[in-house]
């Protein structure tokens, strides 16, 4: 692959994230599993095209593509939002 394919695909999956991001911002969406640890919480309540940082966007992201994904699942179909995010070191 070439590298500018590589930044073509990865800023593709940031517009992806910042966009889903809005949208359940703009429908009051919020994370709040009953899990053991506690950890998938997120408050899509800022406004994502105006984010600090990137570490705001991924927080709210991966709990967000886990409901998703899960709900999804439950009907039959395949993830909604297939992209994967390893764990940050």
């Amino acid at each position: 692959m070439h590298p500018w394919e590589d930044f073509a695909e990865t800023f593709a999956h940031y517009l992806h994230i910042v966009d889903t991001l809005e949208t359940a911002s703009a429908f009051g969406i919020r994370v709040h599993p009953k899990i053991d640890n506690g950890t998938l919480e997120a408050n899509v309540d800022f406004d994502s095209y105006h984010a600090p940082n990137i570490e705001t966007l991924i927080d709210a992201w991966l709990p967000l593509t886990f409901e998703l994904n899960s709900i999804n699942r439950s009907m039959g179909q395949p993830d909604l939002i297939p992209l994967f995010s390893p764990p940050s070191k």
